[in-house]
């Protein structure tokens, strides 16, 4: 079953083809080259949305900091949340969310 985010991001409920496809995809390049540099240029897609990995969104949702004043605090731990996400896209549901 495959539910829709506000954002109309698909949101993975349980593990489907689809999503385990996305996932492959996102981890393509990791999974092929241990150095960035050994990934030739003509490989590299023209564009690459995190947002938008055959529909699934493995970033973070924005936050609103309102009058708090601390936006580096706040890219850092959305930046944390967003990599775990992209790293253990297995487990995306259980990914914890660091700030409140």
């Amino acid at each position: 079953m495959i539910k829709s985010s506000e954002s109309g991001m698909k949101l993975p409920i349980q593990q489907s083809k689809e999503f385990t496809a996305a996932v492959e995809k996102a981890h393509s390049f990791r999974t092929k080259y241990k150095d960035i540099k050994e990934i030739p240029d003509t490989l590299l897609p023209e564009t690459w949305d995190w947002r938008n990995i055959d529909g699934y969104d493995f970033t973070s949702e924005i936050y609103d900091q309102a009058a708090c004043g601390s936006c580096y605090m706040a890219a850092m731990i959305q930046v944390l949340e967003s990599r775990l996400k992209i790293k253990y896209a297995g487990d995306i549901n259980n990914v914890p969310r660091l700030s409140a």
